[in-house]
């Protein structure tokens, strides 16, 4: 057996809850690589599709439930490899069609539900769910009540990063550790930053000025409808590559488009500031 077959095929756990099988596969991508050192992601995830089939095959006649699949980060795949991630969507079709399995892709905002929704009728996409950022409520009450931050700390928190949970739990994990708040700080935003430069939006890239044409319009109406944002971009191809950037993103189940996140927007807001004053002839620079 090839070693990718092999290590797709063997290299998983599982345990159950209840009437529950939970089924994790880890695919080592180094062991997916053809002979000439060229990644074969389609036939890695064919062989563990095949496995999982059988498996959900013999879960169903054995209990009467389908087994659940769960593919997480499918945001990633999107940006890197679309026909994996169509070819993934079809398989998950035909397993709910014929009921052997019920699939459950992951994403953040961003390319992956635009492809997605733009293939699909909603009646295939089945149940979308969009899980939200807590309220400033909710983020003062898990940070102050149930771990004893200081209210002041709570609310520098929230007004950097709002309530994304993940960039929360980040932040409290470096505080936790010594770091200080001036250097998270500085972290978080030189991060946001760096999604800039990564889509050629800084100083003489190439989509500066469509990024900023847009991201004025959204600090000053809150968000963009997505054919403004098609009108400004100039067609589809620059548009997937400022949504694919981790600086704007689609609000779920709308027309509407924002930041990605509340870092993005200060760094956002802090150069255009700067593009201003230097059209004013002076000189300005961010301090991160």
């Amino acid at each position: 057996m090839p070693a990718a077959r092999k290590r797709a095929s063997e290299q998983y756990h599982t345990f159950s809850v209840g009437r529950f099988l939970f089924l994790f596969y880890f695919v080592d991508w180094e062991e997916g690589l053809d002979p000439g050192g060229v990644c074969a992601p389609v036939r890695v995830f064919k062989t563990a599709f095949e496995d999982f089939c059988n498996r959900a095959k013999a879960y169903r006649e054995r209990t009467g439930h389908c087994a659940v699949l769960v593919i997480d980060n499918i945001n990633r795949l999107a940006l890197s490899n679309p026909q994996l991630l169509q070819h993934l969507q079809d398989m998950a079709k035909d397993a709910a069609d014929s009921r052997m399995f019920i699939t459950v892709f992951v994403t953040s905002e961003g390319q992956a539900p635009i492809q997605m929704l733009a293939r699909s009728a909603r009646s295939r996409l089945g149940k979308m769910l969009a899980v939200g950022d807590m309220s400033h409520d909710e983020v003062l009450d898990l940070l102050c009540e149930k771990q004893g931050k200081p209210i002041e700390l709570a609310e520098n928190i929230y007004g950097l990063v709002g309530g994304r949970i993940k960039l929360i739990e980040a932040i409290v994990s470096e505080l936790d550790e010594g770091v200080s708040w001036p250097e998270v700080e500085h972290l978080v935003l030189k991060d946001a930053m760096n999604s800039f430069e990564k889509v050629k939006m800084l100083d003489g890239g190439e989509y500066r000025d469509v990024g900023f044409q847009i991201a004025k319009h959204i600090i000053q109406h809150g968000r963009m409808h997505w054919r403004e944002f098609l009108r400004i971009a100039g067609g589809t191809e620059v548009e997937e590559i400022l949504l694919s950037s981790n600086v704007f993103a689609t609000v779920p189940r709308s027309d509407w488009i924002t930041f990605q996140s509340k870092p993005t927007e200060h760094v956002a807001r802090a150069l255009l500031s700067e593009m201003e004053t230097e059209q004013k002839g002076k000189k300005a620079r961010v301090w991160w």
